[in-house]
């Protein structure tokens, strides 16, 4: 056998028994004894591949395609190199090329349809993975990216038997997907039980731990679920967005040591952890960074607090934590919530000017925000439409005042948001509305913090922090929660708010 052959096997043999960093010394081995050589490139390109090592994979693969153009299986190796990679219309012509060679390679067309989802054309995509099913109805591949795309658009019943179909008891990656659709159908226990499955075979997979522990705080086990929400910026995709390399705060007395709190999340969440400010203000020396728009309306809770905007430098302490970590430090469980309620208050003279501006208007008087912010992955699940909007401004006897700034607000709603700078201008008018309806965004905290009656209008698979089962919440006790009974049906949420609105009119 010729020298660079036998080092081909010895590399594949590690290779295969999953130690790709052993086998690339062999492949390189075999390039230097037959320099060119596509196979050899190939495998090299595959084993550092395996080992992370993106950038460093491509030329290999790239040559070895090069070398060899009527290699399917090369051009498959690349394509899912730059499908990892981000580059998925690079991904897209590579993978339409190799069809042309071998037009029934169910692997090659799954690929060719995670490119083609990778660009946002969402259609397309799913035709190209339905066709693929329709000829293999238990390829793995095609089931998990099926079920995933539809789970993504609020598809759950479709995509809850397709990702059971994909999992694979071996596969950590697959456990965890059907986990997070069994949450979405609210079926905790069993969720749970695939997110420990995954873990069992992979303990140090974040993603798994993350989503187990948001089924945890679902199901209202608190203690339970904040050792594992503590892997958030682990999460495939997410990292730390704090600038601090000081050590983290575990929950220890500080002496005279400082303590950085920071906002690691959105505006609501930061609203929410605010509560637990008065009692650590009065036990540490703190360093508190917030969301610029969150300054003056949080102040009061630690006025000996050092204060700076998140958005700016943050300050050199000997200790820090972001703070939707706050609950797992400091033990909080759903009866020992601290107190008092409201935490929040509007400036008085502030408040006075909107009371007086809505004098003039009728009563009842109610705050409406119905979309959050765009940007979040899950947003076209909580948001309200044109038509579920125009429902309510409709209805007769009411005025409805737009919290939702950056949207025009039909008619009739007033619409005073370009005088709403920051969230204590925001809260000062909410201070003077008889009710606030909104969505599952940061109002929804400012109301509810502000002890002011607010409705939650909730996506059938809501977040952790409304738990399932319940029409209250512990964390902000003027809060009523209508929530979908299935998934996407905003209609049913829409029609009890209306008879719960002729009632309050009655």
């Amino acid at each position: 056998m010729p020298k660079a052959d036998a080092l081909l096997n010895q590399g594949l043999a590690h290779h295969r028994a999953g130690r790709p960093g052993a086998a690339e010394p062999y492949y390189r081995a075999a390039l230097a004894a037959r320099p060119g050589d596509a196979d050899a490139q190939h495998l090299l390109g595959v084993a550092l591949h395996h080992q992370g090592h993106h950038a460093a994979a491509r030329p290999p693969l790239e040559r070895a395609c090069h070398a060899r153009p009527d290699q399917p299986v090369y051009a498959a190796s690349l394509a899912r190199l730059c499908l990892e990679a981000g580059d998925q219309a690079r991904a897209e012509a590579i993978l339409r090329q190799a069809l042309r060679l071998r037009p029934d390679d169910v692997d090659l067309r799954h690929d060719l349809g995670r490119a083609v989802l990778g660009q946002g054309r969402t259609d397309e995509a799913e035709a190209l993975l339905r066709q693929g099913l329709a000829e293999f109805p238990c390829h793995p591949g095609l089931c998990g990216t099926l079920g995933l795309l539809l789970r993504a658009d609020g598809r759950i019943a479709a995509a809850l038997p397709l990702l059971e179909r994909a999992a694979d008891p071996g596969d950590a990656d697959s456990l965890n997907q059907f986990g997070l659709a069994l949450t979405d159908t609210g079926a905790l226990d069993a969720a749970i039980a695939r997110f420990d499955a995954a873990l069992a075979l992979a303990p140090g997979h974040a993603d798994a731990a993350y989503n187990r522990a948001t089924a945890l705080l679902l199901a209202g086990r608190l203690l339970d679920g904040w050792p594992g929400f503590e892997q958030r910026w682990q999460r495939r995709g997410h990292r730390p967005p704090w600038r601090t390399t000081a050590p983290l705060w575990l929950g220890e007395p500080t002496g005279e040591a400082t303590l950085l709190l920071h906002a690691d999340q959105g505006i609501g969440d930061t609203i929410q952890m605010a509560r637990f400010l008065p009692a650590l203000a009065s036990r540490h020396r703190l360093h508190i960074a917030v969301h610029r728009t969150l300054l003056t309306l949080l102040r009061p809770l630690a006025e000996g607090a050092s204060w700076r905007a998140i958005e700016d430098d943050l300050p050199l302490t000997d200790l820090q934590l972001p703070m939707m970590s706050l609950p797992h430090r400091m033990g909080i469980d759903l009866p020992h919530l601290p107190g008092p309620l409201p935490y929040l208050g509007a400036e008085a003279a502030a408040a006075a000017h909107w009371r007086d501006r809505l004098a003039v208007h009728p009563g009842p008087r109610i705050g409406l925000a119905w979309r959050g912010n765009p940007a979040y992955p899950a947003d076209a699940a909580r948001s309200l439409g044109p038509c579920q909007v125009a429902a309510l401004a409709g209805m007769p006897g009411l005025t409805l005042v737009s919290l939702q700034p950056g949207l025009a607000a039909p008619p009739p709603l007033l619409d005073w948001t370009a005088e709403l700078t920051d969230m204590a201008a925001t809260a000062a008018l909410v201070a003077g509305l008889d009710l606030v309806i909104t969505v599952d965004t940061a109002i929804v905290h400012l109301a509810g913090a502000l002890g002011r009656p607010v409705w939650l209008l909730n996506r059938f698979t809501p977040c952790w922090r409304w738990m399932l089962h319940r029409e209250d919440s512990p964390w902000y006790p003027t809060l009523r929660q209508f929530r979908q009974p299935a998934p996407g049906d905003w209609a049913s949420v829409m029609a009890r708010v209306m008879a719960a609105l002729q009632r309050l009119l009655g």
